[in-house]
């Protein structure tokens, strides 16, 4: 009798989860494209406007409710519409180049002009061709893009920023047998300008791929570069196993992402990330041992990406899985671990445990506060708004809801970097990127 009664309760709690952080497709993807747009124009650095708008996306992600019933739309128009918002920021990148190295040098106009052929010829697909013709743009479309991002490295100067230098000596540090956590780095900033010592915070899974891409490209950035294009293609492999023109448009999508460009300018590890969690959700394959170690790659990437966790479960086989992501984590780790931990929790725990010095340039919610009010906000959002969508998120990987599970991660990065002390553009980027992958597992599991 109690369980009976307690049937209604439950279903109840289930439908009001249920239209959170699952907005309509079109309502999704137009806050996607806005938000976007509006965080490539800032560069992702502070602006009350701009941050304004990422919050109210944020808003209308997690409560816009979707209907319960509703019938797919036509792949035709699904592609279309995402093919238009991938037009829409190519041309942005053409008429508001924002790249702050690149545009310094007459040969970034064939940067521009990959862009704005982009822009033109989607357009052309989405009002003028057929099917064939559409694909056949968005392949083209593919390879513009994908030259452009390769031409950031090649035509933008070694960038005055700490996430290149850092990461460049990290993997001569290595190749000369030298611990990396444990070395001392070039202080391009004054110590009092932003409060702490240059060091190597990354997790070991960046550095082993620092160093491999050292080796092979000497600037880093042209491995995050051919990154950006494996993610691409990843996503359309993925769709393309039911709509290849879905997949061609999404891949288009996710190359078009306007901060993707001054992410690899600024060696910014979000393209690793970015391959992590698509690797770790999309192609998780088909065994536990594989989808154990791509988790267990994803969580050794960065420290926050343990908000992926539940995800990497949604398709259930947990015990066999969880194994072997402890022995892929520890088989990433264990090196570091063993030849200085001390430094290693130092460098990637300790040196963020402390509280972070006022940033006036940061995006967030407590930049707006700190530069208009004066004031500098309390951190308990910081905490619970995580906390409260990795939640939600497992309550869905328990539910076998990977689409909802994702979303809900999404939000719980979106809520962190929204609220933190420190927030720049690059990590609100990989929310965006996930979102993509989030629409990615939405068409091929719910239809389009």
């Amino acid at each position: 009798m109690a369980t009976d009664a307690w049937t209604p309760v439950r279903s109840r709690v289930s439908g009001v989860l249920s239209r959170l952080c699952d907005p309509p497709l079109a309502v999704a993807l137009a806050i996607w494209t806005v938000t976007a747009a509006s965080l490539y124009l800032v560069m992702g650095r502070y602006d009350g406007l701009a941050i304004a708008i990422s919050f109210l996306g944020f808003l209308g992600f997690v409560f816009w409710p979707s209907p319960q019933q509703v019938k797919p739309w036509p792949v035709p128009r699904v592609e279309r519409l995402l093919l238009f918002a991938a037009a829409l920021l190519c041309g942005l990148v053409a008429v508001q180049p924002r790249l702050i190295y690149l545009t310094r040098f007459r040969t970034h106009q064939a940067f521009l002009a990959l862009h704005a052929a982009s822009a033109l010829l989607l357009l052309l697909a989405v009002w003028r061709l057929g099917p064939r013709g559409r694909q056949r743009a968005a392949w083209i479309t593919l390879v513009f893009l994908g030259v452009a991002r390769l031409l950031v490295p090649f035509i933008a100067p070694v960038p005055h920023i700490d996430s290149w230098t850092l990461q460049q000596e990290a993997a001569d540090f290595l190749l000369r047998g030298v611990n990396p956590y444990a070395a001392e780095y070039r202080q391009i900033y004054p110590p009092d300008l932003f409060g702490y010592v240059s060091h190597y915070g990354y997790l070991p899974a960046v550095l082993w791929f620092d160093t491999v891409a050292r080796l092979l490209t000497r600037d880093i950035r042209f491995s995050y570069a051919l990154l950006d294009l494996l993610s691409a293609y990843l996503v359309y492999a993925y769709l393309a196993r039911r709509h290849k023109s879905l997949g061609l448009a999404l891949a288009v999508l996710m190359l078009a992402r306007p901060m993707g460009s001054f992410v690899v300018e600024q060696c910014w590890s979000e393209p690793l990330l970015v391959l992590a969690a698509v690797v770790a959700i999309l192609t998780p394959g088909s065994t536990a041992r594989s989808a154990g170690w791509s988790a267990a790659w994803m969580l050794a990437a960065k420290q926050s990406n343990v908000l992926l966790l539940p995800v990497a479960f949604a398709s259930g086989r947990v015990r066999h899985k969880l194994p072997w992501m402890i022995l892929g984590f520890a088989a990433l780790s264990l090196p570091m671990v063993l030849w200085d931990f001390e430094a290693l929790w130092r460098s990637t725990v300790t040196a963020f445990a402390r509280p972070m010095p006022p940033r006036h340039d940061g995006f967030s919610l407590w930049t707006v506060a700190l530069n208009v009010g004066h004031v500098e906000l309390s951190g308990w959002p910081t905490a619970v708004l995580p906390l409260g969508f990795t939640a939600l998120s497992s309550y869905w990987a328990w539910r076998r809801d990977p689409v909802r599970a994702l979303g809900a991660a999404a939000m719980a990065f979106a809520g962190l970097f929204l609220t933190a002390r420190q927030s720049f553009g690059n990590y609100h980027d990989f929310v965006a990127a996930l979102l993509i992958v989030w629409l990615a597992l939405r068409l091929r599991q719910r239809g389009a």
